[in-house]
């Protein structure tokens, strides 16, 4: 893979690969089966408005992830902690 983009900061739950307008969007919590919790979130919307500030050609997002499984879903504890998506 590519190296992070630096544009787009340093995440826990992302990493980003931006090659010939195509940006690599990488759920990359394998050990946590890329369980959705409120730093998941964060960091996708701030992903999604750098995207959408900068200059960069970016014409394709494809969300994927960098081990076996895509998601296990929401965090339970997320849920129990009285958040929402």
């Amino acid at each position: 893979l590519l190296p992070k983009l630096k544009y787009f900061g340093s995440y826990k739950s992302f990493e980003t690969v931006l090659e010939d307008g195509v940006l690599q969007v990488i759920l990359s919590r394998d050990r946590e089966m890329n369980r959705m919790n409120f730093t998941f979130f964060n960091e996708l919307l701030d992903i999604f408005q750098a995207i959408n500030t900068s200059e960069l050609d970016v014409r394709v997002v494809v969300l994927r992830t960098s081990g076996k499984d895509f998601s296990s879903g929401l965090d339970c504890n997320f849920i129990s902690e009285g958040n929402t998506p």
